[in-house]
């Protein structure tokens, strides 16, 4: 605050009130006036009036409080802001009174203890004042000023401060705060002095960081120039082992080892130099060690990504479960007890102890060797595939178990505390609840914050990375295996795109590329075939043909006996006696620990590394891969269990096909008892990109910028989901490929899900691409097909809430598919607005093609008459026919009379009812009958066209 006497010479004029400090120079015109809080500072120009008077300008509020302030210090009083008023427009203050600080008198209020002492009088009721008003204009003016007061003022020295006045007043709080105040400048004083001291320390910290980073840089320049070499070297040296052995189409694993042994002892490191700059620098194997953790953690993260584990267990039949306890116990019943009897008549005391290492190594099934195999057969979505992968688990399942007994019977000997083992399972269980309920709910937010189409931004890539070192590390530190908290995570990571795609296309590149080559560099620095000895590899080398022989027993003997094909039964085996890099883990951690020796060591790597190059040659001679869609059971709406859910595969092609599919899902009749699953697959043509695109909508993803048609479609399907209350669940798909490979999503799909039924328009017969993927799904469908023509009312959307009565026909000639269409339309029945008319066709010389098709189609006639007795919506004609044109007159008789015409779309051309009909075909997809409804032009009834399931194995069938 500045003493009145700054104010002298200083003129006020206008709107302002001057400043001078004490410091400034004669030419000095303008300086802050602080206001009494403190807090805020008015610049104010000068002037030499000393006083202030009515007519008085100020240019804000703030500028008449300093200078009535600064005329109160100067006359020997304190300034209290009182009294003002609000504009009644904006609420803006627009009317103020400044007052001497006795102004007034306190009220008198009735004290709360007889003890308390009583406040000093401070209010003398003094009329000193000042009011200023704000004009129009924005100025403040004083309207009233009052000078005298009532009261002796105090003299102050000609440099005092407005601390004199305060030290004046007798008040209490006037004390406290001068006390208060003393303690602030004592505290800041020292905190100035611990300021600077923390600055010395900071510096020297900075000086010896500085220093470190130095050295630091140093050994990560020297540590990268050597792993730069040697990653290099040995992706090199992958490169062209996969060049050498392109046709042998090597599993995933094996040019990056085999490029590993290359660098060891047993090529290139047997020249002294090599060796020295590729294997004898110390820093180097630590950073290659610390890689090599870091594939093999993220390695079994990826995998367990990759891997439905639900999927796969609903999937367990007797034949899967008979056969993975089969490839568990039987190589484990002869390899083991061989060991223990052949152990005493080994040549050498090495052999003698490690020998039933050897052989349980070599009984041990690991789930995710078979599921790198079946990746890399393209097997991983066909009933072979899923067959091996469950037996695989189920196998591999056992071996956990059998080896958790076989570790706490070691630690229960070795005296392992009750507490330890609590808590060893208590940090187990928080590791499962963080990654459930945090880690889990974190990655679905990602994928809903991700547009469609777009893949998961790299910052969210990066806290799937931490979340994965960290898991690791909490698994480590608290005694768990460093890989269970990644295969964990990697379980409840949500495969499906933009998560799934992305991990496998991003992290999984980067880990192939930068960390694998580190695993196999340690492997094959460890492999020194020179030093390996004829005992020893005859040895090795029975025990892994005596495991191999035993699990591919194991694996036949319950195929063949559950009559599954040969052609099918001796490739699963293949797939299940396969080796891989997980068993070369085991190998690895066996020989760290010295359960097994060098030699043996080189020799089941050897094994391994010939076994899985010979494996897909020899797989590929005996497996039909057009089998690829073949299944194991029945998937088919006749074949349905009674009350079960149907699951439905339905294909949009183009925004009109969406109104026709909800209203034959509408007429399939969904039930509490028989609800429906619907995967609606939206498909486009791949234009401008090299890359398909198969996208999941279960997660809410962020929205696009503009409406696209699969957002109109995903919104149509939802309506009618909610509107269903249950009965419907819908889940849907965009695959955007290319029309030569569409089929292959679409049956994939169907097998996946195992659905019963895959609904395809037939609304756009000009379109010769459309046209070939039907033919396609007809061709290679895992379960049965409708192919849906659209006419009438079966078109139009408003038909959902219409309640309009649909006449429904059923042509029934004979055989599977039209078993099929008869088992539908009785599933119709169940709608209210259902009416059904079953019209069998027969012919009057009964001539039969196979007795056994014809003993089938007498039952399913005589179950749909049982089940529809006394029914009255339910019509059933049989029509004899003579001839060709007998067939053709009632068909076109039923034309205008129906809404929906349900018929089998396969025949026996060679009838005499349809032969001469089947010269005249113009769309082969559809059949001869087919084709006379879809071609005609009179007619208005839709038409559903159905096949039954045909890729299946019948002898596997249960009657």
């Amino acid at each position: 605050m500045m003493s009145w006497q700054e104010f002298s010479g200083c003129n006020v004029e206008g709107n302002t009130c001057p400043s001078m400090d004490e410091n400034l120079s004669t030419g000095q015109t303008e300086d802050m006036i602080e206001n009494s809080d403190g807090k805020e500072r008015v610049t104010i120009e000068g002037s030499s009036d000393m006083e202030p008077y009515v007519g008085m300008e100020f240019e804000s509020e703030e500028a008449a409080k300093v200078f009535y302030d600064a005329y109160a210090t100067h006359l020997g009083f304190i300034m209290r802001v009182d009294a003002f008023r609000r504009s009644m427009r904006d609420g803006k203050v627009v009317w103020r009174r400044l007052v001497c600080n006795k102004e007034g008198f306190r009220k008198l209020r009735p004290r709360r203890s007889e003890n308390r002492k009583p406040r000093a009088v401070t209010r003398e009721g003094c009329k000193a004042m000042i009011v200023v008003k704000k004009e129009k204009m924005g100025k403040w003016v004083v309207t009233r000023f009052v000078k005298e007061h009532n009261h002796p003022l105090v003299d102050i020295p000609a440099n005092g401060r407005r601390s004199v006045l305060l030290s004046q007043t007798p008040d209490e709080k006037d004390v406290k705060i001068r006390e208060l105040t003393a303690e602030l400048q004592r505290e800041r004083k020292r905190s100035a002095a611990y300021q600077e001291q923390l600055e010395m320390v900071l510096k020297d910290m900075e000086d010896h960081s500085h220093h470190l980073s130095r050295n630091i840089d140093d050994i990560v320049r020297s540590v990268k120039d050597i792993e730069t070499k040697r990653i290099s070297l040995a992706n090199s040296i992958t490169s062209i082992i996969k060049v050498i052995f392109k046709h042998f189409e090597l599993v995933t694993f094996v040019p990056e080892m085999l490029s590993g042994i290359a660098m060891g002892p047993s090529v290139l490191s047997r020249n002294e130099t090599l060796r020295k700059k590729l294997m004898a620098p110390l820093r180097g194997n630590m950073m290659i060690n610390a890689f090599e953790n870091l594939a093999l953690i993220f390695l079994y993260f990826l995998l367990t990504v990759q891997v439905d584990f639900v999927s796969i267990m609903k999937k367990t039949r007797k034949l899967t479960f008979t056969v993975g306890i089969a490839c568990f116990v039987l190589p484990l019943a002869i390899t083991v007890p061989t060991a223990y009897l052949l152990k005493d008549h080994m040549p050498n005391q090495d052999l003698q102890q490690t020998l039933p290492s050897i052989a349980f190594l070599e009984t041990i099934s690991t789930f995710r060797t078979v599921l790198i195999i079946v990746d890399d057969l393209k097997l991983l979505n066909s009933e072979l595939g899923q067959t091996a992968l469950t037996a695989a688990l189920i196998a591999g399942t056992c071996n956990i178990f059998l080896g958790v007994i076989i570790v706490g019977a070691r630690t229960e000997s070795s005296g392992y505390k009750k507490r330890q083992f609590l808590l060893y399972n208590i940090s187990r269980t928080s590791l499962i609840v963080v990654i459930v309920y945090v880690c889990r709910p974190i990655m679905l937010w990602m994928m809903r914050q991700t547009p469609e189409r777009k893949s998961l931004k790299e910052k969210y890539i990066c806290i799937i990375i931490i979340m994965i070192l960290g898991c690791s590390l909490f698994g480590e530190i608290t005694g768990q295996h460093a890989f269970l908290g990644p295969i964990i995570l990697g379980m409840v990571t949500p495969d499906s795109p933009p998560m799934g795609t992305s991990l496998i296309n991003k992290l999984g590149s980067f880990v192939w590329i930068v960390f694998m080559p580190c695993y196999a560099i340690n492997v094959g620095k460890q492999v020194n075939i020179f030093d390996i000895g004829l005992d020893n590899f005859i040895t090795v080398v029975f025990f892994a043909g005596l495991s191999t022989l035993a699990r591919l027993l194991g694996s036949m003997i319950p195929t063949l006996y559950y009559k599954m094909p040969l052609k099918d039964a001796f490739p699963l085996s293949l797939i299940l006696t396969s080796r891989g890099i997980f068993d070369l883990i085991y190998y690895y951690v066996a020989n760290r620990e010295k359960y097994i020796s060098g030699q043996t060591f080189s020799i089941m790597v050897l094994i391994t590394m010939v076994h899985s190059i010979i494996l897909s040659p020899i797989f590929k001679a005996v497996y039909d891969t057009s089998r690829r869609y073949m299944v194991y059971d029945r998937r088919t709406i006749q074949h349905m269990k009674q009350q079960s859910e149907l699951e439905i595969v339905v294909c949009i092609h183009n925004l009109e096909d969406v109104s026709s599919i909800i209203n034959i899902l509408e007429i399939s009749n969904p039930t509490k008892e028989s609800p429906l699953t619907v995967f609606v697959m939206n498909l486009e043509e791949l234009v401008g990109r090299l890359v398909p695109l198969f996208i999941s909508h279960i997660y809410d993803s962020a929205p696009s910028d503009k409406p696209t048609r699969a957002s109109e479609i995903i919104s149509t399907f939802s309506h009618y989901e909610e509107k269903k209350l249950g009965l419907v669940r819908v889940q849907c798909f965009t695959s955007v490929v290319s029309y030569t490979t569409m089929y292959d999503y679409i049956c994939t799909l169907a097998n996946e899900k195992s659905t019963s039924l895959i609904i395809i328009p037939f609304q756009h017969s000009d379109n010769r691409h459309i046209r070939a993927v039907n033919k396609k799904v007809l061709e290679n469908a895992p379960c049965s097909v409708a192919v849906f023509f659209g006419r009438g009312i079966l078109t139009e959307a408003r038909f959902l809430n219409s309640h309009h009565i649909l006449n429904v026909c059923v042509v029934f000639l004979g055989g599977s598919d039209d078993r099929e269409a008869l088992a539908y339309g009785a599933r119709m029945l169940g709608n209210p607005c259902i009416r059904l008319t079953v019209v069998r066709l027969v012919d009057v010389k009964q001539i039969s093609g196979e007795l056994a098709e014809e003993i089938q189609d007498i039952k399913a006639i005589k179950h749909f008459k049982i089940n529809t007795y006394n029914d009255k919506h339910v019509k059933y004609k049989e029509k004899i026919l003579v001839e060709v044109s007998d067939t053709a007159k009632v068909l076109q008789c039923m034309e205008n009379d129906f809404d929906l015409m349900v018929i089998g779309r396969r025949h026996d051309n060679e009838s005499p009812l349809l032969k001469k009909l089947s010269e005249w075909i113009e769309y082969e997809e559809l059949g001869v009958i087919g084709d006379i409804f879809v071609s005609s032009e009179v007619s208005m009834a839709s038409v559903l066209l159905v096949q039954q399931q045909s890729l299946v194995v019948e002898e596997m069938l249960t009657p």
